[in-house]
């Protein structure tokens, strides 16, 4: 048997290989649809020239950036999984340059943050942050700040998270008015203000966030915020407006042929149904929503929150036996994922359900859950009405 060689390829092997990195870092660069569909039929062809790339002392610093630039594709399309061992892969090797290995942790934190390993998020941030200190580069350490902030609000810290905003808003003042980060910063502001139900407000930095997606013409970004900006004019009772901005983002996403945004949307307009009590309609859009995000783990979050709302709908409709079935999926859902706040919530639904059926035992139960759960977050308006409603439940049985 031959003896394999440690020896470096030839020129020529370079030549190709950084061909290759070249034609795909320039798909990269302009995600419309037909990119998208290019790059996803050749994911895996892709994925094996970042990883021979990185090999090497000659290509790694460029596969490395062709990696970065792949993100928004990597993001887009759910390939979160499949990409967390290549940018750490990246991160272990040699001749990479301190602005890339920072991009590099920051997009895998971002990635961790996707797949709900948050404590290895954490970890992949607090590197980030260090490199940009240390490179003294404070456009880094804005987008350190801005990854910070998400952290924390997803983690339900809201305060902690506005202290990185407002460590953000001054600095994100001087640039250009449609930078990507200044951006991104008024929508998690926006998602700020209304976690804590100051909805107005929210709607303002929508507004703001909104414009600047429209004049560089980023539709994902434009499509995400109206999701966003409907949801709070739902909540202060705009729902026809509301609506027309839900219709808008659908179709966004319809043109971009982006199912997990669809999806979202419909979810959304499920909820605005139920609302207006139009069951047929939340139910055929849920359902939509259901068949789309069903079988793909990396979407569970949403999967589930679709059928919890599907079930509300069948509460109203006393299809009780199957809106309990749904609701135990969730619980189950929510404690193998960790996210009280939501398990609080599918609680709360089922002691509805309880009642309904006469369990009272059953509902004071599921009622106490929700409402013990509860008290880890006053500072989120949801979470705070919920409490409020739960408890005069408990109290009135």
């Amino acid at each position: 048997m031959p003896t394999p060689t440690t020896s470096s390829p030839p020129p020529r092997f370079f030549t190709m290989l950084r061909g290759n990195l070249s034609h795909w870092q320039r798909h990269a660069q302009q995600l419309d649809p037909s990119t998208i569909q290019r790059l996803t039929h050749n994911r895996q062809n892709i994925q094996q020239a970042v990883e021979t790339g990185l090999r090497w002392p000659q290509t790694r610093q460029e596969t490395a950036v062709l990696a970065i630039e792949l993100f928004d594709f990597i993001e887009r399309n759910g390939y979160w999984y499949e990409w967390i061992p290549v940018l750490e892969q990246a991160l272990t090797v040699d001749n990479i340059l301190p602005q890339t290995r920072f991009w590099l942790l920051h997009r895998l934190g971002e990635l961790y943050r996707f797949t709900r390993q948050f404590c290895a998020a954490k970890q992949s941030l607090q590197q980030a942050e260090a490199v940009a200190c240390q490179l003294d580069d404070a456009e880094l350490l804005a987008y350190a700040y801005y990854a910070w902030a998400v952290w924390h609000s997803e983690q339900r810290q809201y305060e902690r998270s506005q202290q990185y905003i407002d460590r953000l808003l001054p600095i994100i003042d001087a640039w250009p008015t449609t930078h990507r980060l200044r951006l991104a910063v008024y929508r998690r502001h926006a998602n700020l203000l209304y976690d804590i139900g100051d909805y107005q407000k929210a709607i303002a930095f929508y507004r703001q966030g909104l414009s600047g997606y429209q004049q560089i013409g980023y539709d994902v970004g434009k499509a995400r915020v109206l999701i966003e900006l409907a949801t709070a004019l739902q909540a202060l009772g705009q729902l026809n407006e509301a609506e027309e901005i839900y219709l808008q983002a659908l179709d966004l996403f319809l043109g971009l042929k982006n199912l997990h945004g669809q999806a979202l949307t419909s979810m959304s307009l499920g909820v605005l149904y139920y609302w207006q009590e139009k069951w047929s309609q939340a139910i055929s859009v849920l359902e939509q929503a259901q068949t789309q995000l069903a079988h793909k783990p990396i979407y569970l979050t949403d999967y589930t929150l679709v059928l919890h709302n599907l079930a509300e709908v069948y509460v109203k409709q006393n299809r009780l036996e199957k809106a309990g079935i749904l609701l135990n999926q969730c619980v189950t859902t929510w404690q193998e994922i960790d996210d009280s706040r939501r398990l609080a919530n599918s609680y709360g639904t089922l002691g509805h359900v309880f009642v309904a059926q006469g369990r009272r035992n059953e509902a004071l139960d599921a009622y106490q859950r929700a409402i013990t759960l509860l008290d880890e977050y006053p500072d989120d308006a949801f979470a705070v009405k919920l409490q409020k409603k739960l408890q005069k439940k408990y109290d009135d049985l």
